[in-house]
C-alpha cells in the first residue's frame, strides 16, 4: 500500500509539473504554486503537531496553483489531479469537495 501511495504521489507531482510548464510556455500567464505543500511546507511536514486540525484541513485543501494573466485582469485557482483511470462520478466528487472549500477553483 505504501508503495502505491508513493507511486501515485510521484504521478501527481509529474501532472502538476506538466501543467505548470504548459502554462508557463504559453507566456500569457504567471504561474504561482499555491498548494499548502508549496506555500507552507513547515506546516505540511509537521501537520501531526497542529492542535486545530480543522484549520489545517482548510489549508490542506488549497488549490495547487494560482494562474494570473500578464495584464492581471484574470486570476484562476487551479487544482491538478492525476487519475490513472477515472469515472465521471469520481471527478464530480473531487470537484464538489474542492468547491465546498474554494468556490472559484477550476479542476
Amino acid at each position: 500500500m505504501n508503495g502505491n501511495f508513493s507511486h501515485n504521489l510521484i504521478k501527481g507531482k509529474i501532472a502538476e509539473t506538466v501543467f505548470e510548464q504548459m502554462f508557463r510556455s504559453m507566456d500569457k500567464f504567471t504561474v504561482i504554486p499555491f498548494g499548502y505543500e508549496s506555500t507552507l511546507p513547515e506546516i505540511a511536514q509537521n501537520s501531526h503537531r497542529v492542535e486545530y486540525q480543522f484549520v489545517l484541513e482548510q489549508i490542506r485543501t488549497a488549490p495547487d496553483f494560482a494562474i494570473v494573466s500578464h495584464d492581471q485582469t484574470e486570476v484562476f485557482l487551479v487544482e491538478v489531479k492525476y487519475f490513472n483511470t477515472h469515472t465521471d462520478q469520481e471527478i464530480k466528487t473531487v470537484a464538489e469537495k474542492i468547491h465546498r472549500k474554494w468556490k472559484v477553483v477550476c479542476l
